[in-house]
């Protein structure tokens, strides 16, 4: 279905799915997904996944963000902390604090904060830096074959 190109190029999840929550959502409290994740509408909390976050043009966030790769187009307001490329696009506002590996940045994004870059090693993974239980897990269920 699809060809070689495509699909070496598409990069998902370890278990194949992407949350999203979407425009018009309002979330308080602490997500955990072990997959991608895309936030289009607002979160008030800690976003933790040992994946991909993809903050939408819509996409508010006050609270930190603990991940594998990032690519920021809305707001965000606390601490982000990502163990390889954090990506701040076009219409990206960023006010916190930034450890990443590696980081891109498009002229006109805003960013207000401390950027420190780390190797991958030193940035904990998400499951190493809450010490409390989630108030959201964001789980995938296992599907039976027939």
């Amino acid at each position: 279905m699809f060809t070689k190109s495509h699909a070496a190029n598409h990069r998902s999840s370890p278990c194949g799915e992407v949350n999203l929550i979407a425009s018009g959502t309002l979330i308080r409290g602490h997500i955990t997904s072990a997959g991608d994740i895309r936030i289009d509408g607002k979160l008030d909390g800690t976003l933790s996944t040992d994946a991909r976050v993809v903050v939408g043009k819509e996409g508010e966030i006050h609270g930190d963000i603990i991940c594998k790769s990032a690519d920021i187009m809305g707001k965000v307001k606390g601490t982000i902390r990502v163990e390889d490329l954090l990506s701040l696009k076009e219409t990206a506002v960023v006010d916190g604090d930034i450890y990443t590996h590696r980081l891109e940045m498009a002229p006109s994004a805003v960013f207000n904060g401390q950027c420190r870059m780390e190797a991958p090693a030193v940035v904990a993974p998400a499951s190493a830096v809450l010490d409390e239980e989630p108030a959201i897990t964001l789980e995938h269920a296992e599907r039976a074959t027939a």
